[in-house]
């Protein structure tokens, strides 16, 4: 990431990304501060090169949805990740892996926070393997 910063400068969106993949990887050792800090940095670096309903911001705030819902703050996550779907969705269709994961996480939120309800609404979403 440091050597991607410095050839293509600091707020290039390559830097971004890696930003989220290194995020992502703390949310999976459960550090989830240092997570939320990365995944605020790359929205900013992002905000500078791409529309606010792009994808790439949309994917980054589902991550950071992701991350509080590790955290358990389901009311801040949840908010997040609806704000943000319907733009994955819209942008690669329900049937895309990308979309796919998306979906699968809101399941998860929902099944963590105690909705199966509401979770229930992204499972009929669910692609099944090799259909």
């Amino acid at each position: 990431m440091e050597i991607d910063r410095k050839t293509l400068g600091a707020n290039h969106p390559y830097v971004a990304t890696r930003m989220n993949n290194l995020a992502w990887t703390l949310v999976k050792k459960g550090d989830y501060k240092s997570a939320e800090e990365l995944f605020g940095r790359a929205l900013e670096i992002q905000r500078k090169t791409f529309a606010e309903r792009s994808w790439e911001i949309a994917n980054t705030k589902l991550l950071l949805g992701a991350c509080l819902k590790e955290e358990k703050k389901y009311p801040e996550a949840e908010s997040l990740m609806l704000e943000a779907f319907p733009i994955i969705e819209k942008s690669f269709g329900i049937g895309h892996p990308r979309a796919q994961a998306q979906v699968k996480r809101l399941v998860d939120l929902y099944e963590a926070w105690g909705k199966p309800d509401r979770a229930a609404t992204y499972k009929a979403m669910v692609k099944v393997e090799g259909k």
